[in-house]
């Protein structure tokens, strides 16, 4: 039998009450599905005593959350400062970066300076071009996904809510956000203006279609609006813009704050001109995974294969969007015929549930046999210690303030 391993795990998630659901899930994976081995989670905006500093770890897990703080010039200066010892312990280090466009050359040296171990991309088509200096390391590079699907999702949706009982025809959720992804992320925050523009007057769906942050769906009520629509809007997640240093990001939130009435062409003049669509940076993302698996049909962003990474195609998983809605006359024609409606949401979750490497358990997997693997020797250790440890950490972010996760109270337990 394999011994019990010590796995640090970093992250950025903050207060609970504020986390998204499938991103909270993501960074969380590993003790659900491995629960036999000691885990010690560390969010970067809480203080690190020097007595968890001196505990050993077999592996370091580096998530999404953690590594956008290399976005903010002052907050990637106190990480570093205060997750310094990170970089000189004994342990196989995996990273998760997420929208890898932005400030790359940072991440880079970042990964590098820690001596990362392992990198799992979610745009491993793109490396040359994100990653030209990883080469002359020894990090081994991976393919991920920005979401897994779980157990506990197939179980829910095993029989979704049948679609003539959803009061929702069409929905959808995103956030007014400065467009730092270029046009792609700016027509992923229209897209729910500019499909209600295009629909006739007399049209009689019932929409639940907002951008504004009071209208926002909090964490656990998120899957029962999804399965409650009968079709969601669905936009591209990632980029159509490559931002290497950092500059670009840089200028747009400058620029936006002189000028508040600012519009896209505009900005793209002052900020990245020539720069926008040289790269399409996309990839599946956990809203395609769980209007799928809920049978919610997509009226989504048309793109190749590689947009949804590889799995899902328009009319046979999702129905396209092209261009400015400019084929709105098909799409409510589509959406009318029950027959071929149900078919593509059936071919769309299929298509999601034949996907191995979509699965939680086989992610965590994955993972547990990189580490083990890794772990060459045994190293003399006491369990109880290392919980004592973790659980003195806990009591003191208690006083702080801190509240365990409702999601994941298990994690909270000694």
């Amino acid at each position: 039998m394999h011994k019990r391993l010590n796995i640090l795990t970093l992250h950025g998630l903050g207060n609970p009450s504020r986390r998204l659901k499938a991103v909270e899930e993501l960074e969380f994976m590993l003790p659900l599905y491995e629960p036999e081995h000691n885990y010690l989670y560390l969010d970067l905006d809480y203080p690190v005593p020097d007595y968890v500093k001196e505990l050993e770890f077999d592996a370091i897990i580096i998530n999404p959350t953690f590594l956008c703080a290399r976005l903010f010039d002052g907050v990637y200066a106190k990480t570093i400062e205060k997750f310094s010892f990170v970089k000189h312990l004994e342990a196989v280090k995996i990273a998760f970066p997420q929208d890898d466009y932005y400030s790359t050359r940072r991440l880079e040296y970042w990964l590098n300076d820690w001596d990362v171990d392992y990198l799992f991309t979610v745009l491993p088509d793109h490396i040359d071009t994100l990653y030209p200096n990883l080469k002359q390391s020894n990090i081994h590079i991976r393919a991920a996904y920005t979401g897994y699907v779980s157990n506990k999702w197939i179980e829910q949706w095993e029989i979704p809510k049948a679609r003539c009982h959803r009061k929702i025809d069409v929905s959808y959720r995103t956030l007014k956000a400065i467009p730092c992804a270029g046009k792609l992320s700016y027509d992923k925050y229209r897209l729910g203006d500019r499909f209600v523009s295009k629909l006739p007057n007399n049209h009689t769906l019932k929409l639940d279609i907002s951008s504004e942050y009071n209208k926002r769906i909090p964490g656990h009520e998120w899957h029962q609006f999804i399965e409650n629509s009968k079709f969601c809007l669905v936009g591209k997640s990632g980029s159509s813009l490559f931002d290497p240093e950092g500059v670009y990001r840089s200028n747009i939130v400058n620029f936006v704050k002189d000028n508040p009435n600012w519009k896209f062409n505009e900005l793209e003049n002052n900020c990245f001109k020539f720069r926008d669509g040289l790269f399409n940076f996309t990839a599946i993302s956990p809203r395609n995974l769980e209007a799928a698996l809920s049978k919610t049909v997509q009226i989504a962003s048309i793109g190749s294969s590689s947009c949804y990474s590889g799995l899902l195609n328009s009319y046979e998983h999702y129905i396209p969007i092209i261009g400015n809605f400019n084929n709105i006359d098909e799409i409510l024609e589509i959406i009318e015929d029950a027959g071929l409606v149900e078919k593509i949401a059936v071919s769309c979750k299929e298509a999601i549930l034949d996907c191995p490497q979509l699965r939680v358990e086989n992610h965590c997997l994955t993972l547990m046999n990189i580490i083990k693997e890794s772990t060459q020797t045994a190293r003399v250790r006491n369990d109880d210690y290392f919980r004592k440890v973790r659980s003195l950490y806990w009591q003191e972010l208690t006083k702080l303030g801190f509240k365990p996760s409702k999601s994941f109270p298990q994690l909270y337990k000694f």
